[in-house]
């Protein structure tokens, strides 16, 4: 699962990075500004619990496998 995080990341990146190319496909209005702006950072949100979901389980295998 850790192996997967550099692809998620870097494809959560292409995609924040062509979302205001988004706003042109509705016309360019502020509304679809706005919808893309705030589905930007629900998805931003949900990489950030991701991560720290990732970093937790690691912590957990460390503990239980390691024992540190």
């Amino acid at each position: 699962m850790i192996k997967l995080l550099p692809a998620l990341v870097a494809a959560l990146f292409a995609v924040g990075a062509s979302v205001p190319a988004h706003a042109q496909l509705f016309g360019g209005d502020d509304t679809a500004r706005r919808q893309v702006s705030e589905l930007r950072d629900q998805v931003n949100g949900r990489l950030d619990t991701l991560q720290a979901a990732i970093l937790l389980a690691k912590d957990v295998v460390n503990i239980v496998l390691l024992g540190e």
